[in-house]
């Protein structure tokens, strides 16, 4: 079964002049609040929505700009971090992988491919969330409409963030259920 949402999106402006548009509705829900980066978006449906599908805004447009200092600052702060312990282990675990390695450390691996994974995207939201960081918030609204199929996101940003955040993940299996 398939049924479809209209997400409403905030518009703000970079000091280049391109306008750019923030999820007002999943990206206060989301556990990591640094995939925000994930759900700014180039243009949205700007027509008229159907009002029983879509879903009302929770953040305002004068949270937007102290939204993204914040989550920029708390971005900066667990890279510094996730780098250290990666530091601490690859230093250790280097040497130690061409000894061990046929005794099976997956253990050391999977830890170390989890926090390579996280670093990867803290430096990928660090590197957007810089460049929206001192935006002027226009504070238009505008919708995406997301279809929802088999209870999961079509649109792949949101399948993604399906798949990762928990926090996004319950959110949305609360709005699918609501408008099914």
């Amino acid at each position: 079964m398939m049924s479809e949402i209209f997400i409403p999106y905030i518009s703000f402006q970079l000091r280049t002049g391109k306008r750019l548009w923030v999820d007002a509705y999943f990206s206060a829900k989301l556990d990591e609040r640094f995939r925000i980066a994930g759900l700014i978006r180039e243009s949205v449906e700007r027509s008229y929505v159907n009002s029983a599908l879509k879903l009302d805004a929770i953040l305002s447009k004068d949270e937007l700009a102290r939204t993204f200092s914040e989550i920029l600052t708390e971005v900066e702060r667990k890279l510094k971090l996730v780098k250290i312990e990666r530091g601490k282990r690859f230093g250790r675990w280097s040497f130690f992988r061409t000894l061990f390695l046929p005794f099976g450390h997956s253990k050391n691996l999977s830890q170390d491919e989890r926090l390579s994974k996280m670093q990867i995207e803290l430096m990928q939201s660090a590197e957007i969330l810089r460049a929206v960081s001192d935006c002027t918030v226009l504070g238009d609204t505008g919708y995406i409409s997301i279809k929802i199929k088999d209870g999961l996101p079509e649109d792949k940003i949101y399948r993604r963030l399906y798949e990762l955040d928990e926090g996004f993940r319950k959110e949305f299996d609360e709005v699918s259920k609501k408008f099914q």
